[in-house]
């Protein structure tokens, strides 16, 4: 949680998550031949589920948009609660490099941007 807390206060986000309980979800997909039948958000219903069960006050999503503009997560993360609470161009650029994986759109300097969404559980 340090890394991504780091990552938000240099968006000039304020959210203090360290020190609290927090989930993160992250590398879902769902092919595109069955897109469009909320098997997504089910998957998200399920994970908050369980991160709620276990105690968690906040849960954070990273949601990638290509540079072509095409979002990957952000209806389902939306419809479940999450709120967009930063944009954060080049996100993955140094977990990229230190990893040695391409991006499937910039190749090996990635420059696509994070929707950085929180989901904050109910008392």
């Amino acid at each position: 949680m340090h890394a991504i807390q780091e990552r938000l206060r240099a968006a000039g986000v304020g959210l203090q998550l360290v020190g609290n309980l927090v989930g993160e979800l992250k590398s879902s997909a769902v092919t595109p031949a069955a897109r469009g039948q909320g098997i997504g958000s089910a998957m998200v219903r399920e994970r908050l589920d369980y991160l709620r069960g276990q105690g968690c006050r906040y849960a954070v999503s990273a949601s990638w948009v290509s540079n072509n503009g095409a979002h990957s997560s952000l209806g389902p993360l939306a419809r479940a609660g999450f709120e967009r609470v930063a944009a954060i161009p080049g996100y993955w650029a140094a977990d990229q490099e230190a990893a040695g994986y391409l991006c499937e759109d910039c190749g090996a300097a990635c420059t696509c941007t994070a929707i950085i969404m929180i989901h904050r559980f109910g008392s």
